[in-house]
């Protein structure tokens, strides 16, 4: 897909974004979504097709999770937040480390159970600081995937190579 088509989509994911943000109660001008989905696009690889492709649940999910965790001063997100539409490939663990596609990545991790107050500390290695932090997930709570209601913050992410 060229440049050219990219910007197409992410126009026409814009465009669906600003409607599905009314409808949340917040106002988003469709410049600032498209810069804000540009900048994500550069840390964590986006398929737009997929994105733009999604019902709406699961559109909603990327769109506000963008809206509410790309930090715009710093060019990162925050909270470890993932889009579903994220392609499968390795991403930057966080802005600024720049690792070879091969590498993998090894991470001291703190997470913390919000409801509960359970805490896991432990050191993982994944491809990404998704699956890093996924497998932290996976021991704190039990569940095999992400579950979507369980409330969660990482509280210590030190990564080395």
């Amino acid at each position: 897909m060229t440049k050219r088509e990219t910007m197409r989509t992410i126009s026409d994911v814009a465009d669906r974004a600003i409607a599905y943000l009314q409808s949340q109660g917040i106002t988003q001008d469709k410049l600032s979504i498209v810069m804000d989905l540009d900048y994500v696009d550069e840390i964590i690889p986006l398929d737009f097709d997929v994105l733009l492709a999604f019902d709406d649940a699961n559109f909603g999910h990327d769109i506000a999770g963008i809206y509410r965790h790309f930090d715009r001063q710093t060019k990162t997100m925050r909270d470890c937040f993932c889009p579903r539409s994220a392609k499968q490939e390795p991403r930057k663990p966080y802005a600024g480390t720049q690792f070879e596609a091969d590498d993998e990545i090894t991470a001291d991790v703190t997470l913390v159970h919000i409801e509960t107050g359970a805490q896991v500390d432990g050191r993982y290695t994944g491809a990404s600081r998704y699956d890093i932090v996924a497998q932290a997930f996976k021991y704190l709570t039990g569940l095999e995937q992400w579950d979507d209601d369980q409330a969660y913050k990482v509280l210590a992410y030190d990564v080395s190579k």
